[in-house]
């Protein structure tokens, strides 16, 4: 076989046959270039662009403003949940209330039922009343307590505030009240039974109360309160707010009403939370002729208002007891027009005033007057006794005998109207024997001493 001789290539030869290939293949690498696409196409595409942006963008709108629909809707419904709960139901107060303007200070009638632990001991009407003025342009709130036993003349006959509201509705006790104080009502708001009471109290998370006197009465409630500061629930705040068995019985229970009101009204307006929130809370308890936005227009200016700040007062007056048709002792309340009438002089000074004792800047001091005691009774040896009692908290005596006749069914003291300190004389010896009504009688009675105490059926012998 013929042998191939393997060709070999010189140096030269290679760098042509290198030359020849890259020469071929010039160009067959580069990238191809990119169509050029018509304008009209361009043009159709960035239009169509914008239109789907534009469609998302009216669809994101939309959802918004569905929701932002829905959310004022709930938040409407919301807001007219809470006013129609806390709306007047069963009341005809708004056919005695007076308008105000805008801004200028109002009175508010507060009228709260505690009921009583068994139904025989339960009274009909109120069983604690407040009167509240509210003065955007000075930023104060004051707080009167009036005993539900206050004693108003309507049509020619004297009956309780709390019998009106009972028998008459609330329109007539407002009616009858604004007439007794010469103030307009704006406003009325009510607690209707001692269950509201206590689910307001507990709707709130409790109320700090400064307990000033253990609180062990079974005829307000079963709960054992100790003195001091503490939080009251519901049920203990309702113990509290009835119990008598304390120094003064009805006078510290008025203070003990008074400073729980305040409390409650500094936690519903407290800057802490929100205020329509908390009025949703309570709204099943309370109701009044306050619509949210106006109790939302008072939180604007009295947000995070605190106890002290309220200025605190009791009407003026005194309590005494009398016996009725069936018997039975019922406390009655006094207060003269001239009293109240100073006190609303003070309220619309907006003077700063704190009940922290009843009456106590209209008492003076016991051996300054002297004292003349006839027992109008036939309660044998109730002058002398009754006699013995205040010479030992430091009275001066006068004469001490029976009346002439032995038939009044209610304890007077008997003051000199001509004597600028005969009626606080007066209320010295209420306060000290715990009945009575100061009477100015000087044209009627004839007594040489300061003051003349006559003992009536109301008065119980001392043990």
């Amino acid at each position: 076989m013929p042998q191939h001789r393997r060709t070999t290539y010189s140096a030269k030869r290679s760098r042509q046959t290198s030359r020849r290939v890259n020469d071929s293949t010039i160009g067959t690498h580069v990238a191809r270039r990119a169509q050029v696409e018509p304008r009209h196409y361009v043009r159709n595409r960035a239009v169509v662009r914008r239109a789907r942006l534009k469609r998302i963008a009216v669809g994101v709108v939309a959802v918004a403003i569905v929701v932002g629909v829905a959310v004022g809707a709930g938040l409407m419904a919301f807001r007219g949940a809470v006013g129609g709960a806390l709306s007047l139901k069963d009341s005809d107060a708004k056919d005695a209330l007076v308008a105000v303007r805008a801004g200028e200070p109002s009175y508010t009638l507060v009228s709260v039922e505690l009921g009583a632990t068994a139904e025989p001991l339960e009274k009909s009407g109120p069983d604690a009343l407040f009167l509240v003025r509210l003065d955007p342009q000075g930023g104060t709130m004051a707080l009167v307590a009036i005993p539900a036993g206050l004693q108003i003349t309507v049509d020619n006959q004297s009956d309780s505030i709390a019998s009106i509201a009972a028998n008459r509705g609330d329109a007539a006790m407002i009616n009858a009240f604004e007439a007794f104080s010469k103030v307009d009502i704006a406003h009325f708001v009510k607690i209707a039974s001692s269950d509201d009471v206590a689910g307001m109290v507990d709707a709130l998370g409790g109320i700090e109360a400064d307990v000033r006197q253990k609180i062990d009465d079974p005829h307000a409630g079963y709960q054992l309160i100790p003195k001091g500061t503490q939080l009251l629930d519901g049920t203990k705040a309702l113990t509290y707010l009835r119990a008598t068995n304390i120094d003064k019985a009805a006078e510290d229970r008025l203070l003990n009403q008074l400073d729980f009101a305040a409390r409650v009204l500094s936690r519903v307006f407290s800057s802490e939370g929100n205020l329509a929130t908390r009025l949703d809370s309570v709204g099943g308890f309370v109701q009044t002729d306050y619509s949210l936005s106006d109790i939302e227009s008072l939180g604007s200016w009295l947000g995070g208002i605190a106890v002290n700040d309220i200025s605190t007062a009791v009407l003026p007056g005194y309590f005494t007891v009398v016996t009725n048709v069936t018997g039975t002792d019922e406390g009655r309340y006094v207060s003269t027009s001239n009293e109240v009438s100073e006190l609303v002089k003070k309220l619309e000074s907006n003077e700063k005033m704190s009940a922290n004792d009843l009456g106590s800047a209209d008492l003076v001091k016991p051996s300054s007057f002297t004292v003349s005691i006839q027992n109008g009774t036939t309660v044998e040896g109730a002058a002398k006794a009754l006699a013995d009692s205040l010479k030992a908290e430091g009275f001066k005596l006068g004469d001490v005998g029976n009346a002439e006749n032995p038939v009044y069914s209610e304890t007077i003291v008997v003051y000199k109207g001509s004597d600028d300190k005969g009626l606080s004389r007066a209320k010295t010896v209420i306060d000290a024997i715990g009945v009575g009504r100061a009477v100015d009688g000087e044209a009627y009675y004839s007594f040489d001493s300061d003051v003349l105490l006559i003992i009536g059926a109301d008065n119980k012998p001392v043990s």
